[in-house]
């Protein structure tokens, strides 16, 4: 609870303390994102949510920019009933690429490509033979490319950008899959 109040503060602040200024930004942007996914693996499948910090640079004339960024995301298996029940969560380091596509004014139709180690742990449980309910941990590592589709609202003088992603696949090793439907903010730097 701590964190996440220390952590809206913070996007305000920063947020807040640049609006103001008509000053040139640099190409470098810090984005925080928050969105609600689908799970699904070898050992795991579940619905839930991820949030995601990360720094990104801007390499090409505005269009093209470099990414890199951590994800965190907590899932359970409520709401599917054809597993037994899951809670797990996956750490993700990813690094990528995005390119406005089309683009008008502040709005741009945004593609990317990405690529991502991530670590899936949690508890399962299941009933055995003779009905009795069991526990078992559970723990992989993945590797994954990430296709992506969004749209992207970036005001010249504002110094926060909006990217709105429906499109954003996780696809890996160990039959790991994962999709997001996230929402972002991006605070520009000097």
């Amino acid at each position: 609870m701590q964190f996440r109040t220390i952590a809206v503060f913070f996007i305000l602040f920063s947020t807040l303390s640049v609006k103001g200024n008509d000053s040139i930004f640099s190409k470098n942007t810090i984005h925080y994102g928050i969105g609600l996914g689908i799970s699904d693996g070898f050992q795991q499948n579940g619905l839930g949510y991820g949030i995601t910090s990360g720094y990104e640079r801007n390499i090409w004339k505005e269009r093209l920019r470099l990414n890199i960024a951590f994800t965190y995301g907590l899932f359970s298996s409520i709401g599917i009933n054809d597993v037994g029940e899951q809670y797990f969560s996956v750490l993700t380091l990813e690094s990528g690429v995005k390119f406005d596509l089309l683009r008008y004014k502040a709005v741009s139709l945004v593609v990317g490509m990405g690529v991502c180690v991530n670590r899936v742990f949690g508890l399962k449980s299941y009933h055995d033979y003779y009905l009795n309910y069991r526990h078992r941990y559970f723990g992989e590592v993945n590797g994954a490319l990430i296709p992506s589709v969004g749209i992207r609202i970036n005001p010249k003088k504002s110094a926060v950008v909006y990217e709105f992603t429906p499109i954003n696949f996780y696809i890996g090793t160990h039959e790991f899959f994962q999709e997001y439907l996230r929402f972002g903010i991006g605070i520009k730097l000097r």
